[in-house]
C-alpha cells in the first residue's frame, strides 16, 4: 500500500484554513543603497577623477622612412632616387600620457598599464624637470631631433665615403677635464697633435677618429680659433672613456656647425622629437647614397642615437617600441648594445627578431644579412 502524498511537500500548497505566514522586514535598504553609493563614489573618484603624478609609457606609432607619400620621399637625397622595389624601414617612437602639458593619468589607467607587457609606469620626477611646461618640452625634443639628423647625416656620409666640413665649437667644460682654464666655450678646434700624428680637424669624423686612436692620459697639443678669430695652442691631458672602449676624450662639450655637400631633408613630422631615431635615418639616407643596395630587405625596425663617427647609444623606451614595431609588421628590430639590459625581466612579443647593433658600420652589416637571408647568425643581445 502506497503511503499518502503530502500535497504540501510535493506543490508547496498551505493547509486549508492555514494563515500564510509574514516575514519581517528589517529596514536593510536604506544603509545598503548608501554604502554601494559611497563604494561606487569612491571607486569613480580614485579611478576617473584623482589624477596621479607618474607617467605612462606606450607603444607610439612607427613610421617607414623609405616611404614615398604624395610623391615626397621621407628622406630626401639630391641624386639618389628611390629604387623601384624597397622594403620597410621603420623608425619607432613612444606615446605618453601624463606628461607635460598633457592631463595626469587616472587609476583606472594605472592599473591598466600595470597588467600590460607592453606599457611602463614611470614617477613624473625621474622624467620631467618639475616647473617644464608642455611648449618647453616639446622645443626640447624639437632640438634633439634636429641634432639627431644632422649626425645622421654625417654618420651616412662618413661610411659612403663622402666629404663634409664641420666647424666644432667648445660648449663647455667638465669639472673633471684637464682643458679647464685652457678652452673656452666659443673656442673652435682646429688642430690636433699627439707624438708624431697631426691632423687638421674639419669635420667631427676627424676629431672622434684621433681620439679613438689616441689613449687615455695622453697629452694632446690643441690648436684652437677663439670667439675673437685669435688662433692659440693649449696642452691638454686626455681622460679614459667612460664606456671602457679604447680611445680618450678631452671632458669638454662640443657643439657642431655642419657644412654638407648635398641638401638631405629628413621630412618628419614637427610632433615628433627626441633623439633616438638617429641610427635609422642614418640608415636611409645610407641606401640612397649606396643606389639601394638594402632594398627589399623587409620589414625592418629599429633605434638607437648616432653620433658623427657612427657611435650607436642608448635610448629609453626599448620594450615599448619593440611592441610597436612587431604591431606593425616588422620582423626584426635593431636594438642598441647598451639597451640590451633593459629587456631583462620582460616578456617580448613573439615572431620579432631582436638584433644587437654596437656602431653604423654593425647596422648596415646586419641589414646586408637581412637582405641576403642570412638571418641565423645574426647578433642579439646575451642571455641574462
Amino acid at each position: 500500500m502506497k503511503d499518502p502524498v503530502n500535497e504540501t511537500q510535493v506543490f508547496g500548497y498551505q493547509p486549508i484554513g492555514a494563515a500564510p505566514k509574514r516575514r519581517k522586514r528589517r529596514g536593510k535598504g536604506l544603509p545598503t543603497l548608501l554604502v554601494t553609493a559611497l563604494v561606487v563614489g569612491l571607486g569613480a573618484w580614485f579611478g576617473f577623477i584623482k589624477h596621479y603624478p607618474y607617467v605612462i609609457e606606450s607603444p607610439g606609432p612607427t613610421l617607414n622612412v623609405l616611404a614615398v607619400e604624395n610623391g615626397v620621399p621621407f628622406v630626401q637625397v639630391p641624386g639618389h632616387e628611390p629604387g623601384p622595389k624597397e622594403g620597410k624601414l621603420r623608425m619607432v617612437t613612444v606615446s605618453l600620457r601624463g606628461g607635460p602639458g598633457n592631463r595626469n593619468v587616472t587609476g583606472i589607467e594605472m592599473l591598466q598599464a600595470y597588467f600590460s607587457n607592453s606599457m611602463k609606469i614611470e614617477p613624473y620626477e625621474k622624467m620631467f624637470p618639475e616647473q617644464i611646461s608642455g611648449a618647453e618640452e616639446t622645443k626640447i625634443q624639437r632640438q634633439y631631433m634636429e641634432s639627431s639628423m644632422d649626425n645622421a647625416k654625417a654618420a651616412a656620409l662618413t661610411a659612403a665615403g663622402i666629404k663634409f666640413k664641420s666647424e666644432i665649437r667648445v660648449a663647455g667644460v667638465a669639472k673633471n677635464s684637464d682643458a679647464i682654464g685652457k678652452m673656452e666655450p666659443g673656442d673652435i678646434i682646429r688642430h690636433l697633435k699627439a707624438g708624431e700624428r697631426s691632423e687638421n680637424v674639419d669635420s667631427t669624423a676627424e676629431l672622434y677618429r684621433f681620439l679613438n686612436n689616441t689613449p687615455g692620459g695622453t697629452v694632446v697639443t690643441v690648436g684652437l680659433e677663439t670667439d675673437k678669430g685669435e688662433n692659440k695652442e693649449v696642452e691638454v691631458k686626455t681622460l679614459p672613456r667612460d664606456d671602457g672602449k679604447s680611445g680618450s676624450r678631452f671632458g669638454v662639450y662640443i657643439g657642431t656647425k655642419f657644412e654638407f655637400p648635398m641638401d638631405i631633408k629628413i621630412n618628419v613630422s614637427e610632433n615628433i622629437g627626441g633623439p633616438s631615431a638617429g641610427t635609422i635615418f642614418a640608415l636611409a639616407i645610407y641606401e640612397r647614397i649606396k643606389g639601394n643596395e638594402l632594398s627589399g630587405i623587409g620589414s625592418v625596425a629599429g633605434t638607437g642615437t648616432i653620433a658623427p663617427d657612427g657611435e650607436v647609444g642608448p635610448i629609453g623606451g626599448v620594450v615599448q617600441k619593440i611592441y610597436g614595431a612587431k604591431r606593425d609588421g616588422a620582423k626584426f628590430f635593431l636594438i642598441p648594445n647598451e639597451n640590451c639590459k633593459d629587456l631583462s625581466g620582460h616578456r617580448l612579443p613573439s615572431g620579432i627578431q631582436i638584433v644587437r647593433t654596437d656602431d653604423f658600420k654593425m647596422a648596415i652589416n646586419n641589414l646586408e644579412s637581412i637582405n641576403q637571408g642570412k638571418t641565423d647568425d645574426l647578433p642579439t643581445c646575451p642571455a641574462e
